[in-house]
């Protein structure tokens, strides 16, 4: 019988890199579990094609509760079972956490974890190999565009409609950041 000293269950972004990193040491038997097949279809790889994934053998086909403030409709959520997880199936569309949660993560005491730090890491300039007409490659910066470059040239005059669903009153909407349970 193998033994391991760690199983990861999920090969997501999350599982495969903390598998590659704990399988650096020679001496760590590391074993990552996917439910899913390989990242190898054709759609997997095109962005525009994400769509035509969506309750496939890549896609758990998962749905919300009932939204009682959605016209009662239950809201589809997309979420990759194949190597790479959600990550592969996602139009490689990334969100940067939110500065707020860094920082109560930080006051709850973990360290680390401050805005100020996450942030500069995830907001950095990146370096990357640009290949010059020479063909022969060199180490460039590459920056993201500018926020103000980003916006759309053309301004909504009316906000969009979002029929069927209403606005939580403020007072009985949750809160940004759930609580720990107290025991």
């Amino acid at each position: 019988m193998t033994t391991y000293d760690y199983v990861i269950v999920g090969a997501g972004s999350a599982g495969c890199v903390l598998a590659n990193r704990l399988s650096e040491d020679p001496n760590v038997r590391v074993l990552l579990v996917e439910a899913g097949g390989p990242d190898a279809g054709d759609l997997i790889h095109m962005p525009a094609a994400w769509g035509a994934l969506f309750r496939t053998a890549v896609d758990w086909d998962h749905s919300a509760a009932w939204e009682p403030h959605c016209n009662n409709r239950r809201i589809y959520q997309p979420r990759g079972k194949v190597l790479g997880g959600s990550s592969s199936t996602n139009a490689m569309v990334y969100i940067r956490g939110h500065r707020a949660d860094y920082d109560d993560w930080r006051d709850r005491g973990c360290e680390g974890r401050a805005s100020t730090i996450c942030c500069r890491t995830s907001c950095a300039p990146r370096t990357t190999r640009v290949a010059p007409a020479s063909g022969t490659g060199s180490v460039g910066r590459y920056r993201s565009p500018t926020r103000s470059s980003r916006r759309s040239p053309r301004r909504r005059s009316k906000p969009r409609s979002h029929t069927g669903c209403q606005r939580l009153p403020t007072s009985t909407a949750p809160s940004r950041t759930a609580s720990a349970p107290t025991s």
